[in-house]
């Protein structure tokens, strides 16, 4: 690949700008032979519109050296230490060796320098932080008091858990698969437990049944498995290839749209019509805005710009770009909510719309689903039929034939519109 920019933006002033050199990360081989590319960035002031360095945790060796994370390193160091004694040295020596050959590989995962750390502080701090998680997933299985041997509170629980799903805090995903195949947790059981731990049986409708990846080679670290996940295993999806302009949720309601959840993925989308109206009807997955929800979604967004250079391998980008298209105003985020295509968990909505525009604005790239020219299209014909169907009601003499000259003057006009407002209504034209 050469040294050219990129096709993500066209804008040099855009935040997101990043050239070959960058994505491809300069094309690093590990110690196990296959060329790879950087797949863990540190955010730099590119992204200074989001809170993308951690404050509780650190995982990984981007931020092990900061300070105000010492507190939970302790923590960490003390269930990796119960981890160790519990499953043996023999099993944590073959571990920390496979560490050490690998370690090539471990530093061409980062896009960040890694030459100033020690061959040995690096070792302890990928071999701490993947026995902690591993014990983390093993203490929320019920083993132990989850909540008490490892969070003062529920705000700091809240405030590690979604740290671990920042891109700045990850390690590679093989590492965390081959320290569950040193202790007979087998690939399926591990995703099962990521599954459980971080709750999303809420957020997402996709079985883990369903996936057809090979997370061995296909997923790059747990940011990515959840990315993944909550996009039902879609590695890619086709974009819009016209500039078009989707109207806002209540807009398109008018038109005689009818929004309904759909279960599945972040790609089930499913324009049809109703089979009594005929009127369109888009069935769209939900989006579960819990506690925290922004920064994964806005962390998952970073990766797939840095990552990738083709737009339809940005599946979540995509997705958040037609969402942003469809709340166009509080109305809109309410109308949604309403059909429970987005789930609000927090009592505070202006909040929550703020947070879903402000991801909008940092959206400098336009990364547009095919469905948004379905949508616009569909939105224009509805337009034009609810045109034809005024004009054609309004000039039909059959009320003014029917009561001649019986209504004072006014009046008959008036039952004219209101019976041609009914009946638009009746069929969610208006």
């Amino acid at each position: 690949m050469n040294n050219e920019t990129l096709p993500i933006s066209t804008e040099k002033d855009d935040p997101t700008f990043v050239t070959s050199e960058e994505v491809d990360g300069l094309q690093r081989g590990g110690a196990s032979g296959p060329v790879q590319r950087y797949c863990i960035f540190k955010l730099d002031e590119n992204f200074e519109l989001f809170d993308r360095t951690p404050n509780s945790i650190s995982i990984g060796p981007i931020h092990s050296e900061t300070l105000k994370l010492k507190p939970m390193q302790l923590v960490k160091e003390k269930l990796a230490s119960n981890f160790s004694a519990r499953v043996g040295e023999i099993i944590m020596g073959d571990f920390r060796n496979f560490l050490i050959v690998n370690e090539a590989r471990i530093r061409g995962s980062y896009a960040y320098d890694t030459s100033k750390i020690a061959s040995e502080k690096l070792i302890a701090i990928i071999l701490c932080d993947a026995t902690f998680f591993i014990e983390l997933i093993y203490k929320s299985m019920g083993v132990g008091d989850f909540q008490n041997d490892i969070f003062e509170n529920n705000i700091e629980k809240e405030e590690v858990m979604n740290e671990l799903m920042f891109l700045e805090n990850q390690i590679p995903l093989f590492i965390h698969l081959e320290l569950c195949d040193k202790c007979g947790i087998n690939i399926d059981q591990f995703v099962e437990l990521f599954y459980k731990l971080f709750n999303m049986k809420d957020s997402i409708g996709i079985g883990l049944n369903d996936c057809t990846l090979d997370l061995r080679s296909e997923v790059l670290h747990l940011l990515d498995l959840r990315r993944l996940m909550e996009m039902g295993w879609v590695k890619e999806n086709k974009t819009a290839t016209n500039h078009v302009q989707v109207d806002g949720a209540t807009v398109l309601a008018k038109y005689g749209f009818k929004f309904q959840p759909i279960k599945g993925t972040m790609f089930s989308f499913e324009l049809s019509k109703s089979c009594i109206t005929c009127l369109p009807l888009f069935k769209m997955p939900r989006l579960y805005m819990d506690v925290g929800w922004e920064l994964r979604i806005l962390n998952m967004m970073a990766f797939e710009i840095l990552y990738f250079h083709d737009t339809k391998k940005m599946p979540l980008c995509q997705f958040m770009h037609l969402l942003n298209c469809l709340v166009q105003n509080f109305e809109d985020m309410s109308l949604l909510n309403n059909r429970k295509v987005i789930i609000v968990v927090s009592s505070d909505k202006d909040q929550v719309y703020e947070k879903l525009k402000d991801i909008g604005r940092r959206m400098k790239i336009s990364i547009r689903p095919a469905i948004c020219e379905e949508l616009d299209k569909a939105g224009d014909d509805c337009h034009v039929c609810k045109a034809e169907f005024r004009t054609m009601f309004c000039s039909c003499e059959t009320i003014r034939n029917l009561v001649p000259g019986v209504l004072p003057a006014g009046t008959l006009g008036a039952i004219h519109h209101l019976s041609l407002d009914w009946l638009l209504n009746r069929l969610h034209l208006c």
